[in-house]
């Protein structure tokens, strides 16, 4: 039987095997530094869960009880028990029902209580993604030598796809998750008084985009992780290619061919391009 060869690489010279154990030993050290932030982040991730599954209850509970106007002060026209409602908001004579109220500030406050100052948060999302991401360029730069390997060019296309996937939660999904399938009210006695947000949206659509972004963080710490062992994995066992892979042309910009295009979507968590959205659990 003849032995193809066709897909076979060739085998490493010694210098290149130096450079080869060389990256091995680089990924090692990758891995150790992933699982140290990991762990440094792990309080942060804890209790930015616990921040968005607050907001996530808080937006249900008032969006139940909520009177479906978006005018005005009435936009924040809520029943009295926060309950879902049992009457209309106004009766035959325009008078409002006695079952609800226009939130006030005491209520307002109080809600907010279960939310993190936004500075202070958002002080503390800036200072985990100017150590992850550093840390995800150095990766994808380092590592970009394995494109020369037979077989492992898949493996750095999802490396790089990971390391350019959004990292802030696009503000367009919370919104459409915010107004999703709601239809709202619109008196005619209120024509003219200008839309506003109600409370619980408003809240909703300032929080849930940094909440997002800093659980975003981690699950990228997690993906990464993976990625570089399959790496580790294979470098032992890797031959030059005996063609440079086309994707290596597409990593230098020099063949147009393949593309992600600005409606693709990937994985569960993360979307590239510009109208691509991110795909719930």
């Amino acid at each position: 039987m003849i032995k193809d060869e066709s897909n076979m690489g060739k085998p490493l010279t010694p210098a290149q095997e130096k450079i080869r154990d060389a990256q091995i030993s680089k990924n090692e050290q990758y891995i150790a530094k992933v699982e140290s932030i990991l762990q440094e982040i792990a309080p942060f991730y804890n209790d930015t869960n616990n921040y968005n599954s607050y907001l996530v209850e808080l937006y249900e509970k008032l969006n139940n009880a909520h009177g479906m106007i978006v005018q005005g002060e009435y936009a924040n026209l809520y029943t009295k028990h926060f309950g879902k409602p049992t009457s209309a908001v106004f009766n035959l004579y325009s008078d409002l029902s006695d079952e609800f109220f226009i939130l006030d500030d005491k209520h307002k406050k109080e809600f907010l209580k279960g939310l993190p100052n936004l500075e202070n948060y958002q002080e503390k999302s800036d200072y985990y993604y100017k150590k992850i991401k550093p840390l995800f360029d150095d990766v994808n730069s380092e590592n970009s030598i394995i494109i020369r390997f037979e077989g492992m060019e898949q493996l750095y296309l999802e490396l790089k796809q990971l390391s350019e996937q959004h990292w802030n939660y696009p503000q367009q999904l919370a919104v459409r998750q915010a107004y999703h399938n709601r239809e709202f009210l619109q008196p005619i006695m209120f024509h003219g008084i200008p839309r506003t947000n109600p409370f619980h949206i408003e809240v909703y659509l300032e929080y849930s985009p940094k909440l997002n972004t800093g659980l975003l963080l981690k699950g990228k710490l997690e993906k990464l992780k993976p990625i570089i062992k399959s790496i580790n994995a294979q470098l032992p066992f890797a031959e030059l290619a005996e063609k440079v892979p086309q994707i290596q042309n597409i990593v230098r910009g020099t063949d147009n061919s393949t593309s992600i295009g600005e409606n693709t979507s990937i994985g569960n968590d993360n979307a590239i391009g510009d109208n691509a959205f991110v795909r719930g659990k």
